[in-house]
């Protein structure tokens, strides 16, 4: 069931780590990364993170914040970029028919959903033209319900592999 949403600690230790954290009397501005993005989030909680919903012109986005693994990147001196692109990678040598590269919406109009690299707070997106919404929503829900904890198709072991054959910039 889709709930309120909170900032999780592994993305303020990343942009801690990053240097990136700017404070306005002690607090992160409410209109700038990581904030911005949680401002009235919805989404859904996972033991692996969260999956936010937002939606953006004519196309609905699930943004895949990997809590456990951007924590256990942080413990191996590596941070939220790293993950983006092994969890890519992952997913390219899993469902190479699903990965996009073009960030234009005619892309996600042509072919329904896809995954995109992350965003400043996920490792990965899913991006679906409204047109697919009830296919893809299905698709998604089913790929989760397998193992909600574990989910191969998702989120598959990219601990074991920081690959950086290709690297996408994140938005």
């Amino acid at each position: 069931m889709k709930q309120t949403l909170s900032l999780p600690p592994s993305l303020c230790n990343d942009y801690a780590l990053r240097g990136q954290v700017s404070t306005v009397n002690g607090h992160l501005p409410l209109n700038k990364p990581p904030l911005a993005q949680y401002n009235n989030a919805q989404g859904f909680s996972y033991a692996w993170g969260q999956l936010l919903e937002r939606r953006m012109d004519n196309q609905v986005l699930w943004d895949f914040c990997l809590e456990a693994l951007l924590d256990r990147c942080h413990h191996h001196g590596l941070l939220l970029s790293h993950l983006q692109v092994a969890v890519l990678n992952e997913l390219e040598a899993v469902l190479p028919e699903l990965i996009g590269y073009d960030w234009e919406a005619s892309q996600a109009y042509r072919y329904g959903w896809r995954f995109y690299s992350g965003t400043v707070i996920s490792a990965v997106t899913l991006r679906c033209h409204f047109s697919r919404e009830q296919a893809a929503r299905h698709w998604l829900s089913e790929s989760l319900s397998r193992n909600p904890n574990h989910s191969a198709h998702l989120h598959p072991p990219v601990w074991r592999s920081t690959r950086t054959s290709r690297t996408h910039p994140t938005r």
